[in-house]
C-alpha cells in the first residue's frame, strides 16, 4: 500500500520513492513506501597510485598551477584558500600510499554522515576523501576509473517542485498564480540555464548565491552576497518572497524540522537544509537504480556521485530511468582529466 507524499516525508535517513506514477499534473508530488531503506553510508574509492605517488611529490607550484581552482566553491559553499588544499592534498596522498603499502591495495572503503546535528541531508566523509577534491584533482586520481553523474540545476529544480507540491497542497497561496514569473524562470533555468547565462550576463555562481542569501547588498565593498545584474536582482527578490512563504506556514516548518543557526540568513540558510535534504533522497534512490541495474556506485557527490566505468552497463538508458523516476533530469558530465604525467609537469 501507497501512502501520500505531500511536501517531503518525515525527516528521517530511511527514503525509499516508489515507482507509481505520481498524479500531480505537474508529475512532482511523489510517494513512498512503508517499507522504508536506509540511506547508503559506506563507499568504496578507487585511486590511481602511479599518480598518486606522482602528486605526492610535486611542488607547491605545480598543485597551484594545476590542480587548484580559487573559483571554486567547497562542501560549505565557500571557497578554499590554497594553503588549506595543499595541506589536504598532500594528507591525502600520504594516507593512500600508506593503506596501499599495508594492502597493496588501491580501493579504501570510506564511511559518511549527516552534517553536525542532522539526521538527514547531505552525506560527507569524515575524513579528507575523493568526495572532498576539486573537479581536477578528483578527476585526475579517479576520472579514468569512474563515470559522474548528477542532477542539473539540482536546486533550482528542486525549489520549483516545492513550488508545485505547496501549491498543490495550499491553493489558497496560490503560490505559482501569484509567483508566475519566478515558476517561468525556473523552468526555463532548469531546461537549458546556459542560455539564460547567455541571455542575460550572469553564471550559475551569482544564481546559486542569490538562491542562498537573504540580502542582496547594495555596497560591493560590503560582505555578502552583491549584484548588479537586473535579471539576478529580480530573481533574488522574487525567490525570497516564496521562501518567506514556506517559512512562515506552520504545517511546512513541522515537516522541515530544521534548526535556524544561522542568524545573518535564517531564512535561504533553512531552504538549503531542506533543499539538501531532498537531493540526498533522490540521489539514494538513484543509487539504488544504478545498484538494480547492475552497476556500482563509487562515490556520492551531493546532487550526483560517480559510477564505476564497465563496458556492459548502458549508463544512458540508467540516466533516463532516474530521471523518469525522480521527475529530475540527470546527466553525465565529463569526467577524463586533462592532466597527463609528462616530464614538463
Amino acid at each position: 500500500m501507497l501512502i501520500d507524499f505531500p511536501l517531503t516525508p518525515p525527516t528521517s535517513n530511511v527514503y525509499n520513492i516508489s515507482k507509481k506514477k505520481n498524479l500531480n499534473n505537474y508529475g512532482y508530488i511523489e510517494y513512498i513506501e512503508p517499507k522504508m531503506l536506509k540511506d547508503k553510508m559506506k563507499f568504496t574509492e578507487t585511486y590511481d597510485i602511479e599518480k598518486v605517488k606522482w602528486l605526492y611529490n610535486q611542488s607547491s607550484e605545480t598543485l597551484k598551477s594545476f590542480f587548484y581552482n580559487k573559483f571554486e566553491l567547497n562542501a560549505d559553499g565557500e571557497h578554499s584558500d590554497f594553503k588549506t588544499c595543499e595541506a589536504q592534498i598532500r594528507k591525502l596522498c600520504m594516507g593512500v600510499l600508506k593503506h596501499y603499502s599495508k594492502t597493496n591495495s588501491n580501493k579504501i572503503e570510506r564511511k559518511y554522515r549527516y552534517a553536525t546535528s542532522m539526521k538527514a541531508g547531505r552525506i560527507y566523509t569524515s575524513e579528507f576523501s575523493l568526495q572532498s577534491c576539486q573537479g581536477e584533482l578528483r578527476r585526475f586520481l579517479n576520472g579514468d576509473f569512474t563515470h559522474d553523474v548528477d542532477i542539473t540545476s539540482c536546486h533550482a529544480s528542486i525549489l520549483k517542485k516545492l513550488m508545485v507540491e505547496f501549491n498543490d497542497e495550499f491553493p489558497a497561496y496560490e503560490l505559482i498564480e501569484e509567483n508566475t514569473n519566478l515558476f517561468t524562470t525556473l523552468v526555463k533555468y532548469e531546461k537549458n540555464k546556459d542560455k539564460l547565462f547567455e541571455k542575460y550576463e550572469f553564471d550559475k555562481v551569482s544564481f546559486n548565491t542569490a538562491l542562498n542569501s537573504d540580502i542582496r547588498k547594495t555596497n560591493k565593498k560590503d560582505k555578502g552576497f552583491f549584484t548588479n545584474n537586473d535579471f539576478v536582482k529580480q530573481f533574488h527578490t522574487e525567490k525570497q518572497e516564496v521562501y518567506k512563504i514556506f517559512y512562515k506556514e506552520p504545517k511546512f516548518r513541522e515537516r522541515y524540522k530544521f534548526p535556524t543557526t544561522n542568524a545573518n540568513n535564517p531564512i535561504s540558510s533553512f531552504m538549503n537544509r531542506v533543499f539538501c535534504e531532498r537531493e540526498n533522497i533522490f540521489l539514494q534512490k538513484a543509487i539504488r537504480i544504478i545498484e538494480e541495474e547492475g552497476g556500482v556506485v563509487e562515490f556520492p557527490m551531493y546532487d550526483g556521485c560517480t559510477v564505476v566505468r564497465n563496458p556492459e552497463l548502458d549508463l544512458n538508458k540508467i540516466l533516463a530511468r532516474i530521471s523518469e523516476e525522480t521527475k529530475l533530469k540527470w546527466i553525465e558530465k565529463p569526467n577524463t582529466s586533462t592532466i597527463e604525467i609528462d616530464d614538463e609537469c
